[in-house]
């Protein structure tokens, strides 16, 4: 399992944000992300968002499957980790650390960093 392009948008108002990034299943069988951790920060969830009749939605998900030898992005306006009462304020070029806990591929720790919501998808798009 390979993870990368993980950062934090800077929170714009109250305390919540996401996080994205992209999962790379190197495996030949599939595997499922079981829960996001993003330690003192505050809570994690995963969520992917949805339209409703027009209307945009999010709706919180158990798990996130990845196929054998597949790539899922979580990005804006799909899946993403919900981020929800922040315990610090943070800033552009901050970093933070997360971990991930999968069924077959077990735990991996990893680190984002915080980037300008408006430079989002750029940062996204580059993988810089």
């Amino acid at each position: 399992m390979a993870v990368s392009g993980a950062v934090i948008a800077q929170p714009v108002l109250g305390e919540r944000t996401a996080l994205y990034f992209t999962i790379t299943n190197t495996g030949t069988e599939p595997d499922t992300l079981l829960a996001v951790d993003v330690g003192d920060l505050g809570t994690a969830s995963l969520h992917a968002s949805e339209m409703d009749d027009g209307v945009s939605r999010m709706r919180a998900r158990e798990a996130l499957e990845l196929p054998a030898a597949g790539r899922v992005q979580l990005r804006p306006g799909g899946l993403h980790v919900m981020i929800e009462g922040l315990t610090r304020p943070l800033s552009v070029g901050d970093t933070a650390t997360f971990s991930l806990r999968f069924a077959r591929s077990g735990p991996m720790n990893l680190e984002a960093r915080v980037v300008a919501y408006a430079d989002l998808l750029d940062v996204l798009d580059s993988g810089r």
